[in-house]
């Protein structure tokens, strides 16, 4: 017997298909393929694009994921209104040192806005920050190259800070885009005009071409009587030029009352108040400071760190009042609130020297003499009392090498008042060294302390 296998049926199964499926397919799809390739190999550039177009937008897109992973929540931009109020609120009233911090904070913000940057630029400016009233010079020249306005700050600027040759050249370039023809029928140009020639007669005082400055300077008031800048600058050649302490007054008070709020024209009157009166106190009478006091004072109340102001009261307790322990107050105050301001540092050293604390003068000295600026008249001085410093903390060499310092400067600037100190100093350092003969362009100074 044999066994039979049996049979497997499937009821309403598949009948048996004679053609190979994946066999039809691939007939019927090669074609197809083959054609396709033909076309993106005739058509290689376009294909080209269109594939580089996907991968970059794909690879723009992980990037951009990557990128912004655990990126902070975008901030919306601060709208710089209030600010503008505030600072224009400190302005008016005189604050000018709240009126530039809240500049400061929004300046970025405006940069196109020529008002903002005139002023901020004119803040610093009257804080005696002379570095950073440069840089923003230049920024409002960039904020409107057009404006005369605009290069006249700029000309502020750099007569303030020693460039007196660029100072000319950028009141020129402001007295180019206010021309004198449209001066005639436009008060606005009539101003801006009257402004630039103001700061042009400012870089020729500094310079010391006072004729020059003397003239321009009324060219500025024939066309605009209104000119506080004009005022301010006619004071000054009224003062250090023409020797009349009186016009010099009165012209700085008129641009005073134009512009309560210009402190630099109250400083300056408060140091010509307080020469005034120590010329009193030198020809035997009684001297008043009060007015001078009262308004350097108020001008400290809403401007606590004003340079100037902080200097002539140092000033003022060190060598009208013999106090040098409120002296060093202020100008400790002065020398922290303005580093750069080398002056402070040196009458700083002055007072600590009459607290005997001989370290710190040198101290202070070292820092005038790091921080002064080109042209500083006082710079013989910062390095004589350098000298006389190491001589009390018996430094001996030092000492020889400072004065010899002191002497050198002294002779090229003509400071008669170290040169006569000159010879005693040295005797004391440890070696004789015969007096100076002054240069025959040296003048003599007003008797008065080195």
């Amino acid at each position: 017997m044999y066994l039979r296998t049996p049979r497997r049926y499937s009821r309403g199964g598949r009948r048996r298909n004679y053609v190979n499926t994946q066999w039809l397919w691939l007939w019927l799809l090669t074609p197809v393929i083959v054609l396709v390739g033909v076309f993106i190999y005739n058509n290689q550039e376009d294909a080209r694009a269109v594939v580089g177009d996907v991968v970059g937008e794909v690879i723009d897109t992980a990037q951009n994921a990557a990128a912004t992973i655990g990126a902070p929540t975008a901030v919306p931009t601060q709208d710089p209104g209030e600010n503008l109020a505030r600072a224009s609120e400190a302005w008016q009233r005189g604050a000018i040192q709240e009126a530039v911090e809240t500049y400061r904070q929004i300046i970025s913000a405006v940069p196109n806005d020529l008002p903002v940057h005139y002023q901020y630029t004119l803040g610093l400016v009257m804080q005696d920050r002379d570095r950073e009233a440069l840089a923003a010079a230049e920024d409002t020249v960039t904020a409107n190259p057009f404006s005369p306005d605009a290069w006249s700050i700029r000309a502020m600027a750099q007569a303030r800070s020693g460039s007196y040759g660029q100072a000319v050249a950028s009141a020129q370039r402001a007295l180019e885009l206010a021309p004198q023809n449209e001066a005639r029928d436009n008060p606005a140009v009539a101003q801006s005009r009257a402004r630039a020639l103001a700061f042009l007669a400012e870089a020729y005082f500094y310079d010391e071409q006072y004729e020059r400055a003397e003239t321009t300077v009324e060219e500025a008031l024939a066309l605009d009587p209104d000119s506080f800048e004009a005022y301010y600058v006619r004071g000054l050649v009224n003062w250090i030029y023409n020797i009349d302490r009186d016009a010099a007054m009165e012209d700085f008070q008129t641009a005073y009352n134009l512009v309560p709020n210009m402190i630099y024209i109250g400083v300056e009157m408060t140091y010509l108040d307080g020469e005034i009166q120590l010329a009193r106190q030198n020809q035997g009478e009684t001297p008043d400071y009060t007015q001078a006091i009262d308004r350097v004072e108020g001008i400290l109340e809403v401007n606590p760190d004003h340079t100037r102001s902080l200097f002539w009261l140092g000033d003022y307790y060190l060598r009208i009042q013999g106090e040098p322990n409120q002296a060093s107050d202020y100008l400790a105050r002065c020398a922290a609130s303005n580093p750069d301001y080398a002056p402070c540092h040196y009458l700083l050293g002055r007072a600590r020297r009459g607290q005997e604390n001989f370290t710190d003068a040198l101290l202070s000295y070292q820092a005038a003499i790091q921080t002064a600026q080109p042209g500083d008249s006082l710079l013989a001085r910062y390095y004589y009392w350098s000298a006389e410093a190491q001589l009390q903390l018996t430094n001996l060499s030092a000492c020889l090498a400072s004065l010899q310092q002191a002497v050198e400067i002294a002779q090229e600037i003509g400071d008669q008042v170290v040169l006569d100190a000159y010879a005693t100093l040295s005797q004391q350092c440890g070696a004789f060294v015969a007096q100076p003969t002054p240069t025959p362009e040296a003048t003599a100074e007003p008797a008065g302390d080195v």
